[in-house]
């Protein structure tokens, strides 16, 4: 791998940072006049030795490379005053420091000392330091970092990150240089160690063409690397769940008063001074914590035992060659969970998954070397390992294994979702880049030519299903009577059986890319960034199909134009395509395993029907045998008389062409401003995506004869821009402010996501999403009307959002003390009116049923009906104020501290999850008759009914976290 990097590296000049390093540029001038030959000294003390380069014909430097630190930065050419600058140079970003040498008289040398603010960067978003987010309330992990910086919000599925309006699984995360996205969420995974951290960078807008795979934001966090002096630190994290203020809501958990710890430990230093670095790290953090289940309100505990370890050496070989390794290790065992791949909400005990464990590594090597004054060179490798064990049910019998979906409650009943005796589910990545940064001056101006190429090389390998058992029942709703749910099965029930394909089965995602760029200095104000990306996919699914064999190149191209020429004011404007990475089977990936799926629909007698008396409701074991007992009777999975639908990734669906990744357009225009006690920034972020991934089924498509003898309606994914739309509009304002022991910053962002894609819902019909259904295209004639896909708003769309800080320093007669109030704002985000109906006739009879032009419908049993516009709704605003106070005090070389967080101060209990529960005809004894979704428009009360508590809390969850209290303590040197 390392050979074939270093042939790209003969082929492409390259460009930029990779997530783990910076750069320095400037020009140095004397009353106007550019000056070449000055000597340019840079020192640090993250900084082996030291950088020093001479400036070109028009006065400008360059180093590249660098890791992000305070820097001391020296000018020096005979016949001029010395000058030394001072500048911050932060992670993923080009600094830019300009210096102004003075002629002096003959043997006499003045040193001049400034500390100077870095000049904003050209890419919107913001950035972290280690420092900061401890000193902050609230979490200290990329997490927290992100949800602090603008465009940035947790609206994705089961809470999950979203950048910039993309969906939530479509950002980049990178540790170190290395991709660190979970497979199948796309979220990070816990890979650091908190107390570790040096810096976390977000970009949210004009990413340089460096970055790819991604639609959303690029994040990315720097470890600590040790230095010429030995440092570390010690801190326990202390939380109980009875310094938890409960919420409003009548149903709470056990009050559990339980002392939970999360311990960290760093260590730093040298074990050869500029030559050699060490730097070690560990956590271990056990929790235990009361839960209670959806709307039975059974209490129960959750508890987490995890244990992180993280080693890295630096080492400079020569003064211009360098070599960094680092390893982590993590483990995570968990007891009583939900597997949040499913709806997240379970109605009984015995859906939790009793226990599961969750180990994970990564490797990384990264070369760093100065080939000429002005040429520099980085590869890197590395290696990503991750495994989910146990994650499911235990049991194979067809009563105690066997999953209920209740979809109008969208919650789970009697076994856990998933399979945790079907074998490991493995999870694996490998990626390498080569890079180079050439650095030239011009008589048209200073260039600096950066370029590479990279490997990005995922892969899965799991065996399981959706339940233990097998089977998992799809029934429209559920009885609710104090802390039992009994499942209602009638003619619209499904008797799902998902088959697990005969051996192993391993998706393998590769992406092959290099990019080049120049930035290109015209003049002392006017700076031109041109860009362009090229990524080559080639990808099979776990049956072994091409999915994609497709390239496509991004340009990325940006202008600044510094308006007094001095830093201080700065217009930008961009243009950038992003391009995703090729999903699992097009978008579509399985969320557990790989198998067949074969749906019947229930002709037995109805069980727990409407008006049946509480004291005669049959628990869901016994209603289940039941059912059983009545699909044995008619020939168990032989029968074909009640057969509903067949999907088999083999005969049901084929890949009708090479597909393209899912891209996105972005434009920016931005405003930064510099002064000297801070900086304020305003962007304006438009982005529009194009080649969503979809399914085709109509009269053109075709069908196949399944491995059963049974004649299959065949799916063809493909892209398609017809009738899905994404569209994202933005305006970022943030700043940061600092005098003597006081500090302000914030971000506020104003934002519009407007579309009809449905690719963030998922789990439409059969397929299980991310996967778009076009009313022109998939099933037209029976799933064409308007309503089940409108424009809107959509679930991740957030109007306004603001994060804004406040902290102050007081020095003691003995250590500091210091406080930091951060004030959080959250619009209520979008939800609709929603409900399956049965568009075919099938279990439902209509008016007007369109004619079967001669489908086998195997695909399709049911259809969403929008009984309100899209995001006609509104969750409550969220407002939370945090307080952090922390105290330090030195004793015998050492800092000890103690830090005090209170979350949510004024207790604040905004409704964030109310109740969405839609009733339709297609619930069979609902009382409510069914319509024509072409011709007619349904009146509440006879064709839906909004549930009593529509809009309302219906537990504790459904409220934002109440007032919670955090201490911390422990010791740095």
């Amino acid at each position: 791998m390392l050979g074939l990097a270093l042939l790209l590296l003969r082929a492409l000049p390259c460009f930029a940072q990779q997530g783990t390093t910076a750069e320095l540029t400037g020009r140095v001038a004397s009353a106007g006049q550019a000056l070449p030959g000055v000597a340019v000294t840079l020192t640090s003390s993250s900084l082996q030795g030291s950088r020093a380069t001479v400036t070109g014909d028009n006065g400008g430097y360059l180093f590249a490379f660098l890791p992000p630190a305070d820097y001391v930065v020296r000018f020096n050419l005979e016949g001029f005053t010395p000058l030394e600058e001072r500048v911050r140079i932060s992670l993923a970003e080009t600094a830019r420091m300009n210096g102004e040498l003075v002629a002096a008289p003959l043997q006499e040398s003045i040193t001049v000392k400034s500390d100077s603010t870095r000049a904003p960067n050209v890419s919107s978003g913001t950035n972290f330091l280690g420092s900061e987010l401890q000193r902050l309330p609230g979490p200290r992990d990329i997490r927290g970092a992100v949800l602090l910086s603008p465009s940035a919000n947790a609206l994705g599925s089961r809470g999950r990150l979203v950048i910039a309006g993309a969906p939530s699984w479509d950002s980049l995360f990178l540790v170190d240089g290395v991709v660190v996205n979970e497979y199948l969420s796309g979220q990070p995974h816990d890979l650091f160690i908190e107390d570790a951290i040096q810096e976390v960078a977000i970009l949210t807008g004009a990413v340089p063409a460096e970055y790819g795979r991604f639609t959303g934001g690029v994040v990315s966090t720097l470890t600590k690397s040790g230095g010429n002096d030995f440092s570390g630190s010690l801190r326990d994290t202390v939380t109980n769940p009875a310094w938890t203020k409960q919420t409003p809501s009548p149903a709470q958990p056990d009050s559990l008063d339980h002392i939970n710890h999360a311990a960290e430990a760093t260590l730093g230093g040298f074990l050869l001074k500029d030559r050699l670095w060490f730097f070690a790290a560990g956590r271990k953090a056990e929790t235990t914590s009361g839960s209670l289940t959806w709307m039975t309100n059974i209490p129960y505990q959750t508890g987490s035992h995890e244990e992180r370890w993280e080693g890295k050496l630096t080492h400079q070989i020569t003064p211009r060659h360098s070599l960094v390794a680092s390893y982590i290790n993590t483990s995570l065992a968990e007891t009583n969970v939900i597997d949040l791949r499913s709806s997240g909400k379970v109605l009984g005990l015995s859906s939790l998954i009793p226990q599961r464990w969750q180990p994970s590594n990564l490797l990384a090597f990264t070369y760093q070397g100065l080939l000429a004054g002005n040429t520099f060179v980085e590869i890197h490798d590395s290696r990503k390992r991750y495994a989910l064990r146990g994650n499911g049910g235990r049991s194979t019998d067809r009563i105690l294994g066997t999953l209920i979906v209740v979809r109008g409650l969208s919650a789970n009943l009697n076994a856990p979702f998933g399979c945790g005796i079907c074998g490991i589910d493995r999870r694996d990545s490998n990626s390498w880049t080569a890079k180079t940064s050439h650095y030239s001056n011009t008589r048209w101006g200073n260039h600096t030519t950066v370029g590479g190429a990279e490997g990005f090389h995922e892969q899965r390998d799991n065996n399981a299903t959706r339940s233990s058992s097998e089977f998992n029942i799809q029934t429209g709703s559920a009885q609710i009577a104090g802390i039992n749910a009994y499942p209602i099965f009638n003619s619209a029930t499904l008797i799902d059986w998902t088959q697990p394909l005969a051996g192993s089965r391993n998706t393998d995602l590769n992406t092959r890319s290099a990019y080049i760029n120049d930035r290109w200095d015209l003049t002392s104000r006017l700076t031109v960034n041109l860009g362009l990306r090229y990524d080559r996919n080639h990808a099979k699914d776990a049956v072994g199909r091409l999915i994609s064999n497709d390239a496509g190149f991004s340009p990325r191209v940006s202008a600044t134009f510094d308006l007094r020429n001095d830093g201080r004011h700065r217009l930008q404007a961009s243009f950038g395509r992003y391009t995703a990475k090729i999903l699992e089977g097009g978008g579509s990936a399985q969320q557990i395993g790989t198998f067949s799926e074969v749906g019947w629909r229930y002709g037995g007698p109805e069980i727990n029907g409407a008006g049946i008396p509480v004291e005669q409701l049959l628990p869901a074991p016994i209603a289940l045998a039941q059912l059983f007992a009545w699909f044995q009777s008619v020939g168990s999975v032989q029968n074909r008389q009640y057969l509903s639908f067949f999907t088999d990734p083999r005969y049901s669906s084929v890949f009708h062409g090479s597909l393209k990744s899912p891209a996105v357009d972005e434009w920016t225009l931005g405003y930064a401003m510099q002064f000297k006690q801070g900086v304020l920034r305003a962007d304006y972020i438009s982005r529009d995506w194009t080649h969503f991934y979809a399914a085709r089924v109509d009269t053109t498509t075709g069908q196949q004869i399944g491995p059963l003898g049974n004649k299959l309606d065949l799916a063809w994914i493909i892209n398609d821009d017809s009738e899905t739309v994404r569209r994202y509009r933005a305006v970022e304002l943030q700043g940061s402010w600092r005098d003597r022991g006081a500090t302000a910053g914030g971000a506020y962002t104003w934002s519009t996501l407007r579309g009809n894609d449905d690719e963030e819902d998922g789990g439409t019909f059969a397929t299980s999403g991310p996967r778009n259904l076009p009313l022109k295209l998939y099933y037209p004639e029976f799933l064409g009307y308007p309503q089940r896909r409108p424009v809107g708003y959509l679930k991740q769309d957030q109007r306004h959002r603001a994060r804004v800080w406040f902290g102050y320093e007081a020095p003691m007669s003995r250590g500091s003390l210091s406080a930091v109030l951060l004030q959080r704002f959250d619009w209520g985000h979008p939800y609709s009116a929603v409900a399956d109906i049965d568009p075919t006739g099938g279990t439902v009879l209509y008016q007007g049923i369109p004619t079967n032009p001669g489908y086998v419908l195997n695909q399709l049993h049911m259809g969403p009906y929008f009984f309100s516009k899209r995001g006609a709704y509104r969750t409550d605003n969220v407002f939370s104020t945090d307080f952090a106070l922390n105290y330090e005090i030195p004793v015998r070389g050492l800092r000890l501290f103690v830090k005090g967080d209170v979350l949510n101060l004024l207790d604040n209990a905004a409704v964030v999850s109310p109740d969405t529960v839609v009733t339709t005809g297609f619930l069979k004894g609902s009382g409510l008759l069914a319509f024509n979704p072409f011709t007619q428009v349904p009146v509440e009360g006879t064709h839906y009914r909004l549930s009593p508590p529509f809009g309302q809390a219906t537990g504790p969850t459904s409220y934002q976290p109440p007032r919670t209290y955090q201490l911390s303590f422990g010791a740095r040197f």
